[in-house]
């Protein structure tokens, strides 16, 4: 079950299927909706246990409330869309079958820690990717300043030359330019927040 943001025309080609997995349903749903029972139902009949939801959190809220209301027990399993306590908010008691991917928890890290406690000073959120986007300009800064020059491809050479010392710690990137050791980890609400699974 993917929102149709994901469905439509900018989709390359269909999910792929796990190994082992019984596909029973693959749709789609219209974001913005507030009432996605006959979708729930159609899971239930088909007595489908979990969904991957490629959407927005609002939906996959409004799903899981919705699934829980009618005693049908719905995993749904997501990516960063889903990561944020404004699920939590929406989908009540239903948000602990929510479960999403994303990177380790950059508040855990020394400096991290100290990013996110100036920003609740100032009643900012360190949630989600703000950490990450820290990070990513911190790269770029020491990219520009090791190539001398804004170009692009030079940039790019020098961030390949050398590990780069972020936020999250020293980064390197492969010759393609991925980081080589991004991570993930699996997340789930606990108390309507969302907690890594350790």
């Amino acid at each position: 079950m993917v929102s149709a943001w994901w469905m439509g025309p900018g989709r390359l080609s269909k999910p792929p299927t796990p190994p082992n997995a019984d596909i029973a349903i693959d749709d789609s749903i219209n974001p913005g909706e507030k009432d996605y029972s006959a979708v729930v139902l159609k899971l239930k009949q088909a007595n489908v246990e979990a969904v991957y939801f490629g959407g927005y959190h609002t939906e996959a809220g409004l799903m899981a409330r919705q699934a829980l209301d009618s005693n049908y027990k719905l995993s749904i399993v997501g990516g960063d869309g889903l990561n944020t306590s404004e699920l939590g908010s929406i989908a009540g008691a239903a948000a602990e079958n929510v479960f999403f991917t994303f990177p380790p928890d950059a508040t855990k890290t020394a400096a991290g820690k100290e990013i996110a406690t100036r920003m609740k000073a100032k009643n900012l959120s360190a949630s989600g990717w703000t950490i990450y986007s820290y990070a990513i300009i911190e790269a770029l800064a020491q990219g520009v300043a090791r190539a001398g020059d804004q170009d692009a491809a030079k940039v790019s050479e020098a961030l390949r030359a050398k590990p780069v010392s972020t936020v999250l710690g020293d980064i390197t990137f492969d010759a393609k330019g991925d980081n080589t050791k991004p991570g993930y980890v699996i997340y789930h609400f606990v108390s309507g927040t969302p907690t890594e699974i350790e």
